[in-house]
Order: structure tokens, then C-alpha cells, then sequence
């Protein structure tokens, strides 16, 4: 018997996408002696579809809040806030932690838009500023300036959960740019970098928030810094869903020096800092101690990554009212796997699971699991891995005790897209691999798996619906 190719096809009949895995075993042998050939990937094609190269070039990424309610004292009209994931994207998607990011940012800016809506008309809504003006002048290497929130209308500061933070402050006094680092740090420690090895240049303006579009990420590296950005870091850190996480106290603008001695010292005024924070209580108070419960919800929806599953974390008021809701649109809600209801504005509901409503007194804080991991749809991948775990190849690295891999092949970024990729062997003779058993060969299995560049993590591929991975093995036969 001389060289034999075997042509391995797994196709996905089903409703939904399958791990792309394929075992054939036949009755004859397809190798009379394993050990008298080497094998080799000759070929194979693989559908792109699921594999994950995420990109958002447009809006069709959003979220959606709505909110309706009703109190002892009167009714308020439905209001609504849609932000876009393509406002908060960063240059590419290199993790899945770059996602969660984007997506929290677009959901604290769409919460923003919700705050800013409910305040004209709802006086439960606060928001407290401080201003502080102060000058360096001994050129210390970290200065602080400090901010004091005190807020007591209404409700009492217990009831409060800070929902968003805006910071926004001018430098003067330096003749020279100044290469800074500044950190936003709340009342019980928490800290979020705004900026970091930037150079900020004298009578510049900065303010940030989440729900800036304007990304430093994007800009040069030599670029000097002025107007409004995104935090390097998610101000989601402040996120109030925990008591002890409140606006209440002191906070304290760092500015850190990064310039070395042939550079500046810090020798600078600091004006107009103005730190808002805005809280929603759990209720107002209506006539005496009496409280009146609106469910507006006290912070913004957001992700954690749960092990290899995604996690919702909200509020539970954002499960109560008349019309409370949460809402993805299709391509976002395909991506982040929750269950949820199609409604008639092309968006999609999120269904929270029904929970056992805390008291005023606990923390209001509620988790949320995917049913489903869809974490293979927002990996970027750095190569494609072959498997097998029944060929008795030698020599190659295994994963486990019984699979190892036969083919490993690099991915270049932007080599992958949502078509389908396809692979050549053009020097089989170095990528062959001898087999060590000396019986007949009757089965071959194949396993698919793509590796997340960044952690070198490997994760299945998946087939989607109608589509068709396959294979060419090649058994080069050996010659004495």
C-alpha cells in the first residue's frame, strides 16, 4: 500500500452550533501497520462563523434601559437611554476583558443618559459637586487633592447607592507639558487611574467619565492631553451596588509626578475641580418617616467574567416596576447569551432570574450567570490547534494523557473573518509524525481548538448551524 489520504467531514445538521469534533471508525482497516507511515495535516477548511475575531464597526451593538414606575405620590412616565458599544470600542478587541470593558463603559454612559432624563422631574435623583481650587508648589513626587461629597436631602445617606461620577479639574502653572499620572480615589479606597504617561500642558481642561466616546487609547503617544475622555480605568470599580462603596466622604484626586530630574518638578495649581457624584436613593421620603419606593435602579447593569461563562451584575430594582428594563439589540444579545424576550423595538429584553426581594438593610446586589458560556464568540484567537485522541502518533506534545496535538497554526490578526478559513500544508515533510503502533489503524478522531492569544488558553471551536468542517489527512508511507 502506498501514500493514503483520508478525507475527515464533520457537518452540523442541528439548530445550533456544535463542537467541531469528528471521529471515524470502519470496519477494515484504513492502515494495515500504523507504524509503516507518517502522518501528516494535509489540508483543511474551517467555517468562520463562530470563530472569534470580534469586531464592532457599526451600532448595531447596543444597550437599551428603560424605565416606568409608580409612587404613593404620583406616576412617572416611561423614559428611555440607548447607548452604543461602537461609541466605547477600544482600537481592537484583543480580549475578553477588552469586551467586558466596552460593554460596561456603553452601559454606564446609556445609565448616564437614563440619570440625566429622570432628573428634571425626580427629585430622588441627587447630585452633589464639589469644587476645590489648590496650589503645589514643593514639587513632590504624588500630591493630593481632596474633595469632600456630603449629601442628606431627602433620605437618609444609608439609602444611597452611587449610580455615576464625573471629575473634571484644569492645571496651571507649568511652563513646561508635564508628564503626570492621575488617580481618582473614593471615600473607602478605591482607586481608578484616569490618565497615566501623558503629557498634560498648562491651562488644559480635562474631565473624564465612561460615557465619553473619546478613547486615549487612540490617540499618539506623544499627544498632549485636553478636553474629555474615558478613565484608562472603568469607573464600574466605584460602582455603588455594595454599601461601602458610597459617594458619601472624601475623595481624593493623585496627581504623581512622572518626570525625571531633567524634567520639571511638579510645580503647579490645580482649579476648578469639580467632582459629581450621582446617587439614587432606595426611596424618598413622602410625609413624616413614611418612604415611597420608585425601583429606579440605584447603578448600572455590568459584566464579570465567571470562570468561562459571563456574569450580569444589577440591581434588583431593575427587575421591579411597571416597566423597568434592560435591553440588548440582536447582535449584542446573540453575543452575551442571556435569556430574553423580543420586543416590538428590535430589542431584546433581558429575563432576570425571579429573586427573593432584600430589605432596604442588605446590600442590593444580584448576580447573574450565563446559562450558556459564549465566551468562544469574544476570544481573539492567536492560533488553531488539531487534535486527536485515539491516533497513535509519537512524539508530539499531549495535552492529556491521551490527546495530543498534531497540528498547531499561527493566526495573524486580521487573517480570520466571518467566512471561511482555509489551510494549506506546503511543507508536509517537516510537519510530518511518525505513528508508534504496530497493529492496524480502524478509527480516527479529530478535535478542533483555537488558542486565545494573550493567555494561551485553548477553547473548542465551534460549527455553526449548516456549515461543514474538513479535514485531509495525509499517510506518508515509509520507505526503506
Amino acid at each position: 500500500m502506498s501514500d493514503v489520504y483520508y478525507n475527515l467531514n464533520f457537518y452540523n445538521d442541528s439548530d445550533s452550533s456544535a463542537i467541531c469534533s469528528r471521529t471515524d471508525t470502519r470496519s477494515s482497516p484504513m492502515l494495515l501497520k500504523a507504524s509503516d507511515y507518517k502522518l501528516s495535516i494535509s489540508k483543511f477548511s474551517l467555517p468562520g462563523n463562530d470563530i472569534p475575531t470580534f469586531s464592532i464597526v457599526d451600532d448595531s451593538y447596543q444597550i437599551k434601559y428603560e424605565f416606568n414606575s409608580q409612587t404613593n405620590t404620583g406616576h412617572y412616565g416611561k423614559i428611555e437611554a440607548v447607548s452604543s458599544l461602537n461609541d466605547y470600542k477600544p482600537t481592537k478587541f484583543d480580549s475578553v476583558d477588552s469586551f467586558i470593558e466596552c460593554f460596561n463603559r456603553a452601559s454606564l454612559g446609556g445609565y448616564r443618559d437614563l440619570l440625566s432624563a429622570a432628573e428634571a422631574d425626580w427629585f430622588n435623583i441627587l447630585r452633589e459637586q464639589s469644587v476645590v481650587n489648590q496650589v503645589f508648589t514643593a514639587g513632590d513626587q504624588v500630591e493630593e487633592v481632596f474633595c469632600n461629597i456630603q449629601m442628606n436631602n431627602t433620605t437618609s445617606n444609608s439609602d444611597k447607592r452611587l449610580g455615576f461620577v464625573e471629575v473634571e479639574f484644569e492645571i496651571y502653572g507649568a511652563s513646561n507639558e508635564l508628564l503626570l499620572e492621575l488617580v481618582l480615589e473614593s471615600p473607602n479606597g478605591d482607586q481608578c487611574v484616569l490618565t497615566s504617561g501623558r503629557r498634560v500642558a498648562q491651562g488644559n481642561t480635562l474631565k473624564f467619565y465612561d460615557a465619553s466616546i473619546r478613547s486615549q487609547n487612540d490617540l499618539p503617544s506623544d499627544e498632549v492631553l485636553s478636553g474629555l475622555y474615558q478613565p484608562l480605568e472603568s469607573f464600574v470599580k466605584f460602582n455603588g451596588a455594595d454599601r461601602s462603596h458610597q459617594a458619601i466622604g472624601t475623595w481624593k484626586l493623585l496627581i504623581k509626578n512622572l518626570n525625571n530630574q531633567h524634567n520639571p518638578q511638579m510645580d503647579i495649581t490645580v482649579n476648578n475641580l469639580k467632582l459629581k457624584c450621582y446617587c439614587v436613593p432606595e426611596a424618598k421620603l413622602t410625609s413624616g418617616s413614611t418612604k415611597s419606593f420608585t425601583w429606579f435602579p440605584q447603578f448600572a447593569c455590568t459584566l464579570n467574567k465567571s470562570g468561562d461563562s459571563l456574569e450580569l451584575v444589577y440591581d434588583q430594582n431593575q427587575t421591579r416596576g411597571l416597566a423597568n428594563a434592560f435591553k440588548l439589540s440582536r447582535k449584542l444579545y446573540d453575543i452575551v447569551g442571556f435569556p430574553g424576550i423580543n420586543e416590538t423595538d428590535s430589542f431584546y429584553s433581558i429575563r432576570f432570574p425571579q429573586n427573593i426581594f432584600q430589605t432596604t438593610e442588605s446590600v442590593v446586589l444580584n448576580t447573574y450567570t450565563q446559562p450558556s458560556p459564549t465566551l468562544y464568540k469574544l476570544i481573539d484567537i492567536g492560533s488553531i490547534e488539531i487534535r486527536t485522541d485515539n491516533l497513535p502518533v509519537s512524539g508530539e506534545y499531549s495535552v492529556t494523557s491521551a490527546e495530543k496535538i498534531i497540528s498547531s497554526i499561527n493566526v495573524a490578526a486580521g487573517d480570520l473573518d466571518n467566512s471561511v478559513y482555509q489551510y494549506i500544508n506546503t511543507n508536509i515533510k517537516d510537519r510530518s509524525y511518525d505513528l508508534d503502533n504496530t497493529q492496524p489503524l480502524y478509527s480516527v478522531n479529530i478535535n478542533v481548538y483555537y488558542v486565545e492569544r494573550t493567555t494561551g488558553k485553548a477553547y473548542p471551536i465551534y460549527i455553526p448551524p449548516n456549515s461543514t468542517f474538513s479535514c485531509s489527512l495525509k499517510f506518508t508511507k515509509i520507505t526503506s
